[in-house]
């Protein structure tokens, strides 16, 4: 039989030991694929509502490697702009969270711990994403009926 004491003791003890590694790689790898999903959307979605602009810089006279490269430059610009975003709000929210709960941490911390090999891991991702999407894209850009696009309005 055991006291309040003992059991107090023994609780405090098996909530601390819990490993969450597990639980923590599925949801860094959960990270990385929407991070990619993200982008390969991005693109996806940016050749969808940009057929008739491409159609018609062709028909103009604009290369296929120019027309390509014009999504490029979009995707590029997102993928840098959401980086910086995203980079700047962890750590305002990630400094923010640390300090409501200085008083929850015995001892508190002195500094943020930044997980630099899951950020690369996670930019990388999302390059990964968004440079399959546009080789996808840059192939569907040259079968496009060019004709038909135009005369779809």
């Amino acid at each position: 039989m055991k006291n309040i004491r003992d059991q107090t003791v023994q609780t405090v003890s098996s909530i601390t030991t819990v490993d969450l590694t597990g639980i923590s790689d599925i949801e860094k790898a959960f990270a990385i694929a929407l991070a990619a999903g993200a982008m390969w959307l991005f693109v996806t979605v940016a050749l969808a509502e940009r057929r008739h602009e491409l159609a018609t810089m062709a028909a103009v006279g604009a290369s296929m490697r120019t027309v390509g490269s014009f999504l490029r430059s979009e995707a590029v610009l997102v993928l840098l702009a959401g980086l910086l975003l995203a980079s700047v709000l962890g750590f305002v929210l990630a400094e923010m969270l640390v300090a409501m709960l200085r008083h929850v941490f015995d001892p508190p911390p002195d500094h943020l711990a930044v997980p630099w090999q899951f950020l690369g891991e996670l930019v990388a991702g999302a390059v990964a994403g968004a440079a399959i999407a546009l080789l996808v894209a840059t192939r569907a850009v040259r079968r496009l009926p060019l004709g038909s696009i135009l005369r779809e309005q």
